[in-house]
């Protein structure tokens, strides 16, 4: 449906058309009515009307001077004139400003009708032209928040080989709006993310590094045009676009500003340390075996971090073995728990290799006997590595690229063990405290490992082991221990017969009592009854 606006300084003009008209039926619901030009622009100010009827000759403004406030305010307001007089200028002028027909007075409402049946058709056209404008511009706001998901899927998809002719790519980067040609050079850089200085998830690794990515777009685009993406391997690239009017790359010393920025925002916003390995300008062509060659190099950087590193510009230095740990001294502080001299020992370690001009090689080597050595530990103390650490981060080798990584991961693994072993000495202590307290309960009745493991909750096997290790005795031991100290006192103390007493602690054959004693003593149980009740008679 659509909106009229009657305007003539006559009411009965303005009454007529309203009235002599079945504007209903024509689609127009709504007619508003004004009686000069400035009442006629604050309704169409406050109202959308869709045609307007409108005398030319009115006090105050005229028509034709209110037609050219109506194109400021409302220009899809189509604008039908109506007068009394018959002036070719007028007409002439009102058709150059934009009016749709130009009536005379007096006028039929055959005609008036039939004039606004074709003008609602220009309405109807000018409110599908805006409808369409306006779904553009939704439709381009959609593709332009899609482009750099787009743009970095294209990078992708070259960087894995899925477009395979000239012509696929230059049509891609065309219909992406890249600004430049499928032939051109570009310039690739490898961020190297190092180390996240926090303890983080993977689900959270993977948040910052889109975080990481963002970032580095922002800063790349505040510069130059380029695209940043994560490739196939997981690894961010940036790509540096050469200049879209000369061709020519922003000069070195920009781009090295460009990496240093995003180092620098990396660390303090997102706590990660990276290094960036600008490549030499190269055709899209080329990009994997330049990429390849960066990675080269990041794998042979052990030395710098937090750097910008020009492959142009940059020797790969000759491995220098570090000296070898002292593996043994470092087990030793393990399993005493000597936190702060372990520590100490690694700080010193690091301290003094840190300069060498090592090969990642030469510190997978080192991870690979600091992993031995905690096995080793582990295994001393009866555990699985499965029960204290997470398996896959102690196979995760990539931290073995430089030193920095690789001593915050062993520092880590060595808290850990620590943390797990000071847990499980007190944990340790209560269960020997409770065995301990059944055994002296039911010592002198038939108890066995199988009855102690289960009020206690462990294995039997387990079980034993842990009380040797934890007291110096098996239970056996422990056992006959407490059965000898007292038919040690009822012998001295009693009248009791050595085969009453004997019984008593639980030993129901004569002879294995009578060896079992003397072997622990020394004396028989009589030799002892005599020796000892001899003493306190005296």
């Amino acid at each position: 449906m659509y909106s009229l606006l009657i305007a003539d300084d006559e009411m009965i003009a303005v009454m007529g058309i309203k009235e002599g008209i079945d504007w209903r039926g024509m689609g127009i619901d709504k007619i508003y009515e004004a009686f000069d030009a400035e009442e006629a622009l604050r309704i169409i100010s406050k109202n959308r009307v869709d045609l307007l009827i409108c005398d030319i000759e009115m006090p105050g403004l005229n028509g034709l001077e209110l037609l050219d406030k109506v194109n400021e305010i409302s220009a899809d307001t189509v604008t039908i004139f109506l007068t009394g007089h018959a002036r070719f200028d007028y007409a002439q002028l009102a058709l150059k400003k934009g009016s749709f027909d130009y009536l005379l007075k007096p006028i039929d409402h055959k005609k008036i009708q039939e004039t606004v049946q074709k003008a609602l058709e220009k309405v109807k056209e000018i409110q599908e032209q805006r409808d369409f404008i306006r779904s553009y511009d939704r439709i381009s706001s959609m593709w332009k928040r899609q482009q750099p998901i787009l743009v970095e899927r294209l990078w992708q998809d070259i960087f894995s080989k899925r477009i395979l002719s000239y012509e696929h790519l230059a049509s891609l980067m065309e219909l992406y709006n890249l600004p430049i040609k499928a032939d051109d050079e570009v310039i690739p850089v490898l961020l190297s993310i190092e180390l996240w200085q926090i303890p983080l998830s993977k689900k959270d690794e993977e948040i910052l590094k889109y975080g990481l990515r963002n970032m580095a777009l922002e800063i790349l685009q505040n510069n130059t045009d380029g695209a940043v993406f994560q490739n196939h391997d997981g690894n961010l690239v940036m790509i540096i676009y050469p200049n879209t009017y000369n061709g020519v790359f922003i000069p070195n010393d920009r781009i090295h500003d460009i990496c240093k920025k995003i180092i620098s925002t990396a660390d303090r916003n997102l706590h990660c340390t990276l290094s960036c390995y600008i490549g030499e300008p190269v055709t899209i062509g080329k990009l994997e075996e330049s990429y390849n060659s960066l990675l080269e190099l990041e794998r042979n950087n052990v030395q710098e971090t937090n750097s910008v590193i020009f492959q142009s510009r940059f020797n790969v230095p000759e491995a220098e073995y570090p000296q070898a740990p002292e593996f043994g001294k470092w087990q030793l502080l393990f399993e005493l728990g000597r936190r702060d001299a372990l520590l100490e020992e690694l700080d010193n370690y690091f301290r003094a290799n840190i300069d060498k001009a090592v090969n990642p090689e030469v510190l997978e080597s080192l991870y690979f006997g600091f992993m031995h050595m905690v096995y080793s530990v582990v295994h001393r103390n009866n555990l699985a590595v499965e029960d204290i650490y997470d398996i896959s981060l102690l196979h995760d080798f990539s931290i073995t690229k430089s030193y920095l990584p690789l001593q915050k991961r062993i520092k880590e693994i060595i808290l850990q063990g620590m943390d797990y072993f000071e847990n499980k000495l007190e944990n340790n202590s209560a269960i020997i405290n409770k065995i301990q307290e059944f055994i002296y309960e039911n010592y002198k009745e038939k108890i066995n490992r199988d009855e102690i493991a289960s009020y206690v909750y462990l294995n039997p096997a387990y079980l034993s082991r842990l009380f040797k290790k934890e007291t110096g005795k098996t239970l056996t031991e422990y056992i006959t221990e407490l059965r000898i100290e007292e038919a040690k006192r009822l012998l001295s103390s009693t009248d009791y017969t050595i085969t009453a007493i004997a019984e008593e602690i639980g030993y129901y054959n004569y002879s294995y009592f009578s060896r079992i004693f003397k072997d622990i003593i020394g004396l028989t149980p009589g030799e002892y009854r005599k020796k000892f009740q001899g003493i306190e008679q005296a």
